[in-house]
């Protein structure tokens, strides 16, 4: 399934310029801790305006990311998208965003 069987594509570009202008990035990726240059990543697929939503990346971990190299990412130790309580809370900004379109 393709990002753009969720969102159309303009929203898909303005959701990540909005991103790079409200989230500071530090340099460093959160998978490998490698000081490089980074990308904002959507962990969850509902492309929410929060934080925690996102992940600061290198360009190979993100490319992994999205693939979902189940290999990699049991290496890292990492459960494919947020806890538990972030994936409630998004599903919650997606009910209300459809309610309120």
């Amino acid at each position: 399934m393709s990002v753009f069987d969720r969102i159309d594509r303009r929203e898909y570009f303005r959701l990540h310029k909005w991103v790079a202008r409200n989230f500071k990035k530090s340099g460093i990726c959160e998978f490998c801790y490698k000081e490089s240059k980074t990308e904002w990543s959507n962990k969850s697929g509902f492309y929410a305006r929060d934080r925690i939503d996102w992940q600061e990346l290198c360009h190979t971990c993100h490319v992994r990311w999205d693939r979902k190299e189940q290999a990699w990412l049991n290496y890292k130790g990492v459960k494919y998208g947020p806890d538990e309580a972030a994936l409630t809370r998004l599903k919650s900004y997606a009910w209300y965003k459809e309610k309120s379109d």
